[in-house]
């Protein structure tokens, strides 16, 4: 998926409906594999992508159309869900953290109890 954000990039601009939603495909992925800081980073650079691309739409010469007014809509409305998957990411890497600990302790625990039987 890293690659496929790369080639919509090149395709369809740094700035495209598609790059973002590749960044944010990208980034649930990662969240499944448990890589949590990568996550955040991809739906991150998804927002980014977005704020630039209505940013674009919003300042150029001519007014918007109908299509671009629809999209902007839409994308913006995009980025609070984007945000919130970010909080749950964030929350789900405390949780394993704290899991990964308990285990360890509770493998030390139980690991010095068999010695001194």
């Amino acid at each position: 998926l890293a690659q496929a954000c790369q080639l919509l990039s090149a395709h369809f601009g740094e700035t495209s409906k598609e790059c973002a939603e590749s960044c944010f495909s990208y980034g649930k992925s990662l969240l499944e594999l448990s890589m949590f800081d990568e996550a955040v980073g991809s739906l991150n650079s998804a927002i980014s992508i977005i704020k630039e691309r209505t940013k674009n739409i919003k300042s150029s010469k001519k007014s918007p159309s109908k299509e671009e007014k629809i999209e902007i809509t839409e994308l913006e409305a995009l980025i609070p869900e984007i945000e919130e998957k970010i909080a749950d990411t964030k929350d789900m890497k405390k949780e394993a953290e704290a899991k990964t600990k308990e285990e360890a302790t509770t493998h030390l625990v139980t690991g010095k109890r068999h010695l001194l039987v």
